[in-house]
């Protein structure tokens, strides 16, 4: 087999020369499918020499890499359908340019259809069984008289400086109250989390989020399932326990002018700059500025669309100005507000918010500036640690559409893929075959 002389012109030209040369090691292994040799070099990523891209050569025949006088061939009989089907499936790349929303981490669920309570235990002298819960698997009953009794969590189970979910089903049993309150407790400090009233009638979805209080050590941390005293013992069904935190993250976007520089951002209008103590032994960036959009912005194109971004920095007014004033992330071209906030003199604000790139907007316009309230004439905000964060999604989806415009390296990520997609072809055309000559035979 041999690729053409001249492939080797341009990015998607030198991706397909190195498919090739892929296949020339491959070559030996799968000789006896030379169709499945050409099939990725000619329908997936197009014949330069010829065929448009990604079209299948001569009205869906197999072109493979053999060379003539007359340029690139087409040969072999039209493609198996199903094999063709299943070779132009979503190809999994790990690919740096496709950040999709992650699901969040689950840290702990119960949902007692084993009829146990999983990692979580008896808390106090509660009564437990398992009940019906409705939707053909199980509950758990609690038969309680303080408010601490039914089940808590494995200490440990959370971190610091992370936001969790807590959420969980619950109703009460018929007979009791009417109604009463159900919660999550954290220990030590014994925080409530979503205390939620609940009924005799219909199963109520108790949720909130939680945060450890700085100071508390992670590994004395322990939840359990609070509920309200009643007149005396009574009966509360939980179901579907889950504890989730959010996936973790990569960073998009970090300044925290300790050096003396902006990083890869750029002052924005014309505000005067310096750099001053930021209190823990590091630096903070000074904005003397006349405009709300004067002070820092950051690289163009540095988001991506339908991706939910994590916008945060810290920020303070200078002593000798005004009081308090406005501060937050400004994104152009729609210049959209992110996390708007009041901050003072007195002591650093940390300003956060979410925001995801709106439907039309082209990625590569996009950039984020630091905008500030006008007031009766210049003034000066320090700012310090601006972190812009995306979900790290690991490998991601990546179509063979998306494949042809991606440049050469983009092969280091494909070759392994198409080891296995070229293997497993191979195995269902040798199936076809002896199934032919064995209907033949027949």
């Amino acid at each position: 087999m041999r690729c053409h002389s001249q492939v080797a012109t341009s990015p998607r030209n030198r991706l397909y020369a190195a498919t090739c040369a892929v296949h020339q090691v491959l070559w030996p292994v799968f000789r006896k499918n030379r169709k499945l040799l050409g099939l990725l070099c000619h329908c997936c990523l197009g014949d330069p020499a010829g065929d448009a891209p990604g079209r299948l050569p001569r009205g869906g025949r197999i072109c493979y890499p053999i060379h003539h006088s007359k340029g690139w061939g087409c040969s072999g009989e039209t493609m198996e359908r199903k094999c063709l089907d299943f070779l132009l499936i979503t190809m999994m790349l790990g690919s740096p340019h496709a950040l999709q929303a992650a699901s969040p981490i689950v840290v702990s669920s119960v949902n007692f259809n084993d009829s146990t309570t999983g990692t979580w235990t008896q808390s106090g002298s509660a009564t437990l069984a398992y009940g019906d819960d409705g939707q053909g698997g199980q509950a758990l009953s609690i038969t309680r008289a303080a408010d601490y009794e039914g089940i808590q969590s494995p200490t440990g189970l959370l971190q610091a400086g992370v936001e969790y979910t807590f959420s969980m089903r619950a109703k009460l049993a018929a007979g009791g109250p009417a109604s009463t309150g159900v919660r999550f407790v954290v220990k030590p400090n014994y925080n409530w989390v979503a205390n939620t009233t609940i009924n005799d009638t219909s199963w109520t979805t108790i949720s909130g989020i939680y945060t450890l209080p700085a100071g508390v050590d992670p590994a004395a941390t322990q939840i359990y399932i609070g509920s309200t005293d009643q007149t005396g013992p009574y009966t509360i069904l939980i179901d579907d326990i889950l504890i989730t935190r959010p996936a973790a993250v990569v960073t998009i976007s970090s300044v925290n002018f300790n050096d003396s520089t902006t990083g890869t951002w750029t002052q924005s209008g014309s505000p005067t700059l310096a750099y001053a103590d930021d209190g823990p032994g590091g630096q903070a960036l000074s904005i003397t500025r006349a405009a709300d959009y004067e002070g820092i912005q950051s690289p163009t194109g540095l988001l991506q669309a339908g991706v939910e971004y994590t916008f945060s920095m810290r920020a303070k007014l200078a002593a000798g100005g005004p009081a308090s004033t406005g501060v937050r992330f400004v994104v152009k071209p729609n210049y959209n507000w992110v996390a708007n906030t009041t901050i003072n003199d007195t002591g650093w604000t940390t300003i956060s918010g979410i925001y995801t790139l709106p439907a039309g907007v082209d990625p590569a316009t996009a950039q984020i500036y630091i905008g500030s309230t006008d007031q009766t004439g210049p003034y000066t905000i320090l700012i310090d640690d601006i972190l812009i964060t995306a979900p790290d999604t690991g490998p991601s989806m990546v179509t063979i559409s998306q494949l042809r415009a991606y440049p050469e390296p983009a092969i280091i990520w494909a070759a392994p893929t198409v080891v296995v997609v070229l293997f497993i072809g191979s195995l269902f055309i040798g199936y076809r075959r002896r199934r032919t000559k064995a209907d033949n035979i027949l």
